[in-house]
């Protein structure tokens, strides 16, 4: 094993331990702020930091590849304001364990559009993430979840999938640029949704709220997605399936032994074959993705 695939390895590790925390942070972000707006003080940020990346290092986007990067920018707007929406109605901890359905939903999406193979195994974890999502839903009055806020997460991990695939057709592009149009493209999209339907809020940002909003837009969405970009030059978006899945385990410890979370019965099954589900499908990728470094 070299320096170089330690180093790779490392990195992923890194990318599912921000990633699976972050859904803490997004609950603090949104304290006292709607779900949009809280989204378009997240992307602002990154659009700060893409569009300084862009100054320092000369770079432009080639001609060809704009409505490919509205189109990405556009889903994830959806995918984060839909997480946004839901996870104030469900716990942090279901809310990182329903985002791991994301690689399932790609691989249905890169066979129809990237041509990339679909194997058994997908169907079967398919089904059982299936069955998770239906035993949270039917759990809501013994447990009290919200079956919108799993309707609203599960369409956000959709959209998610599709912003990812799209990435994956762009991922040639300077990283730099990536991000620029993606922050902008959301936080102007998270904007205009938020002036239409969140008017009764207003405009003030409590310190801790500007001070989360600056963690996520910084580092998962930032620093992670930079990382993000660059695996996706050489791996199929497919074969990243089992990051999400660690960071959804990520987020379910950290929410039930951080933030005090509990899930249970039915609530705890549906969870256990969402991720069962996920870690199968991932299964079959997972080793390649550090290897081809």
């Amino acid at each position: 094993m070299t320096w170089r695939r330690v180093l790779v390895g490392g990195a992923l590790g890194l990318l599912a331990l921000v990633w699976g925390t972050q859904y803490l942070v997004i609950r603090v972000a949104q304290t006292d702020l709607p779900p949009w707006r809280a989204v378009a003080l997240r992307f602002a940020v990154v659009a700060l930091i893409g569009q300084l990346a862009v100054l320092r290092q000369g770079v432009a986007a080639p001609p060809g590849k704009r409505a490919l990067r509205l189109a990405m920018g556009a889903t994830q707007a959806l995918s984060m304001g839909l997480l946004y929406g839901g996870q104030a109605r469900v716990p942090s901890a279901l809310a990182s364990v329903l985002m791991s359905l994301t690689p399932l939903f790609v691989v249905f999406i890169a066979r129809r559009w990237l041509a990339e193979p679909l194997h058994a195994r997908t169907l079967v974890a398919s089904a059982s993430g299936l069955l998770g999502v239906l035993l949270l839903s039917g759990a809501r009055s013994a447990d009290a979840l919200d079956s919108l806020g799993i309707a609203l997460i599960v369409a956000a991990a959709l959209a998610s999938a599709v912003s990812k695939s799209v990435g994956e057709a762009i991922a040639e592009l300077p990283v730099a640029v990536l991000l620029r149009d993606l922050g902008v493209v959301v936080a102007t999209s998270a904007v205009a949704i938020s002036l239409a339907t969140e008017q009764g809020a207003g405009w003030t940002f409590e310190p801790i709220e500007i001070l989360a909003a600056i963690y996520l837009g910084a580092v998962p969405s930032t620093a992670a997605n930079t990382v993000y970009f660059l695996v996706l030059r050489d791996v199929e978006v497919s074969r990243l399936s089992y990051l999400q899945v660690v960071s959804a385990t990520i987020g379910l410890a950290s929410g039930v032994l951080v933030a005090g979370e509990r899930l249970g019965g039915s609530a705890a099954l549906g969870v256990a074959l969402v991720l069962a589900g996920a870690a199968f499908h991932a299964a079959r990728g997972a080793p390649r993705a550090a290897a081809r470094e």
